[in-house]
């Protein structure tokens, strides 16, 4: 991930997704025959892909799947790279803008078909318009993907919707590796309750370590008033450096309620700093059953 000067302003969103889709009552469900069949292959390949036997098939509850989804959802990510193996399911994506990257892993029951692992990539908004309303009501959820469709049943068979065509995986960059610096212990509450409030005032937010008073300070400069908070974040690195970086506001905000949603008020998040260098903040979710990984690239300081 580059570091750079990042906008101010988050790139307009190509298409929303709606916040609770599979709880609006007037909502139309997807049909399987809603879905376009991609007619750029030959009906003989079309055939072999059908009859192909599923390379993988993953069997996850309803309200992981849920959690796992709203992780990507934060920063209103399109396509997600996916990858099943024997443990579970993990993705990550980056934001049109290259400005955040956020990551997701859940433990769920797996089937491999004779391969140590999966991977593709699939659009975010189609994945929440193939679940439709009936799909988010049952208990547990099969995915299975056969060729390049990817397909998502309820485990009682109630409902059985094909996706659209499934790509390999792109050409997103790698996780990016943070380099040795300080790492901050937060309770999920505290974190959420210091960018809200900066977010209000502010289209940056500014987390100061200041070694002499070791404490971390969260600060937003608005045209009124400088909003000071001190962390509740308990240092766990031994070094003692000072360490000041400035964030979009916009983009911690969407971050601080998808932890929110995820991870719970009462679960804890750590934070690791580094002078202009990405954040990355993470936790778990889904009792610990799943974590989410967030980046997100710094305005670049001057010495």
């Amino acid at each position: 991930m580059e570091n750079k000067m990042v906008k101010q302003e988050k790139a307009p969103k190509a298409q929303e997704i709606p916040e609770e889709e599979f709880d609006e009552e007037n909502d139309e469900e997807v049909q399987a025959s809603d879905i376009p069949t991609p007619t750029t292959q030959a009906p003989e390949k079309q055939a072999q892909i059908t009859s192909a036997e599923p390379e993988m098939t993953a069997t996850i509850p309803t309200a992981d799947f849920k959690a796992f989804l709203e992780v990507g959802r934060a920063l209103d990510l399109t396509e997600l790279n996916f990858t099943v193996n024997k443990d579970g399911m993990a993705y990550q994506g980056m934001d049109a803008t290259q400005v955040g990257m956020a990551c997701a892993e859940i433990q769920c029951k797996t089937e491999l078909h004779g391969q140590s692992s999966a991977s593709f990539s699939a659009d975010l908004m189609q994945i929440y318009r193939l679940m439709g309303k009936k799909l988010w009501t049952d208990a547990t959820l099969t995915i299975t993907k056969k060729g390049n469709r990817l397909t998502i049943s309820s485990q009682n068979g109630s409902e059985k919707l094909e996706g659209e065509e499934i790509k390999g995986v792109s050409r997103y960059q790698k996780e990016p590796t943070v380099p040795p610096g300080l790492k901050f212990l937060f309770p999920s509450s505290g974190l959420v309750e210091d960018i809200s409030k900066g977010a209000l005032i502010s289209a940056h937010i500014t987390f100061d370590y200041i070694p002499t008073m070791e404490t971390l300070f969260v600060r937003a400069v608005g045209d009124v008033f400088t909003l000071t908070r001190k962390s509740l974040g308990v240092k766990q690195s031994p070094e003692l450096q000072a360490e000041k970086c400035t964030f979009p506001a916009s983009y911690l905000l969407d971050i601080s309620k998808a932890i929110r949603r995820v991870g719970g008020e009462g679960g804890a998040t750590f934070l690791y700093l580094k002078r202009n260098m990405p954040v990355k903040i993470e936790g778990g979710m889904c009792e610990n059953r799943g974590k989410y990984r967030y980046y997100l690239a710094p305005r670049v300081e001057d010495d």
